[in-house]
Parts: C-alpha cells; structure tokens; sequence
C-alpha cells in the first residue's frame, strides 16, 4: 500500500484483566507495510 495514508483512527484493540491499567499508548507505522504497531504503557499491580 506505498502512497496509502493511515486513517488516522487505532482500529485495535487491547484487551486486560479489570486490575491492569493503561496509561498511555502509540501507533506507529511499520514501514514498508500497511500495518501499524500498537504500543501500550499498563499499570500492573504488584501482590
């Protein structure tokens, strides 16, 4: 898909147990593809 724009919306999703939290994520383009990688920053609490 060389040219192609990504739509600008995350398609994915992620998916944790109720206790895990997410504080941030990205999504960055892999070159060369039309894919993109989702990057996520969890707060997983410690026993």
């Amino acid at each position: 898909m060389r040219g192609y724009r990504l739509p600008g919306i995350a398609l994915d999703h992620l998916v944790t147990s109720p206790d895990v939290r997410g504080s941030g994520y990205s999504v960055d383009r892999i070159e060369g593809t039309d894919h993109a990688a989702v990057v996520a920053t969890l707060n997983v609490p410690v026993p």
